[in-house]
């Protein structure tokens, strides 16, 4: 719940405040991004204390996933505050787009598992169908946010309402509050075998972990937003920057003598 409010919250304070300058949209949209990463380890250790499959819980597997989670948390985040730099909006798009499905789909490996694994209705779950139905919620938000549908087919009539950004976001919202529905299920029908199997969370499995995440991502933020000197990134913004004013420069002098000349 406190990952699901963080990007959340994330996402609306990016989207206000984005507008004060160039360079506090771009640190409004890296907080965006951590806030997204951290739900990606908020998902992952909810995963791992009900939704792992029975025969996989003690396994290494089980052991080391919320730290893999929290490794992939710190590289989702680096990735996409890169994507926000380079001049190839498609490169920009797919870097930022992998950077968010990529924890995604690791944190979903052991759910897959589960709902495959079972097809007799003697361990049907009631949470399954609401499993499923947070993957195909899950598809349609990141289709929304890929193709840029529906303003593609015509562009100028949902640049207020409707389009595709927004989609995205209330799917994304529908998505989340499903698959919480769904875990809150798995809690309270699979709690006795986790009990039995001494598998009940620590503190450095769950909000422990979960902090140190938090700082490391306010580290990244903070070296994307001051650090000037960080290289990959600030290097090209900077080019990008002396592009901008050097093309303002030519703009400048043809205006003058154009000016020149009608004088």
């Amino acid at each position: 719940m406190v990952s699901v409010c963080c990007y959340l919250l994330g996402s609306c304070t990016a989207h206000l405040f984005n507008c004060i300058s160039e360079h506090a949209r771009h640190v409004c949209f890296y907080f965006d991004y951590a806030a997204i990463s951290l739900y990606s380890v908020g998902a992952a250790i909810a995963y791992r204390q009900y939704v792992f499959p029975n025969e996989m819980i003690g396994g290494w597997y089980y052991s080391l996933f919320h730290y893999i989670a929290a490794f992939n948390s710190v590289v989702c985040t680096t990735m996409a505050c890169t994507s926000r730099f380079g001049n190839r909006e498609i490169l920009k798009k797919i870097l930022r787009l992998s950077a968010f499905a990529y924890p995604y789909v690791f944190d979903s490996i052991p759910l897959v598992i589960r709902l495959t694994s079972c097809h007799s209705n003697d361990c049907w779950d009631e949470s399954y169908e609401l499993h499923a139905r947070q993957f195909f919620l899950a598809f349609i938000t990141a289709s929304f946010f890929a193709s840029h549908f529906p303003e593609c087919i015509a562009p100028g009539m949902f640049d207020v309402i409707g389009h595709s950004h927004q989609l995205f976001h209330i799917c994304g919202a529908l998505a989340t509050n499903t698959q919480l529905n769904a875990l809150m299920l798995d809690m309270e029908n699979r709690r006795e075998f986790f009990e039995q199997h001494d598998a009940m969370p620590t503190f450095f499995s769950s909000l422990g972990l979960f902090g140190i995440v938090i700082i490391m991502n306010l580290i990244i933020v903070a070296i994307f937003s001051y650090f000037r000197k960080y290289p990959l990134v600030f290097k090209e913004m900077t080019g990008s920057a002396l592009y901008r004013i050097a093309s303002s420069a030519q703009l400048f002098a043809l205006n003058n003598n154009n000016n020149k000349k009608s004088l």
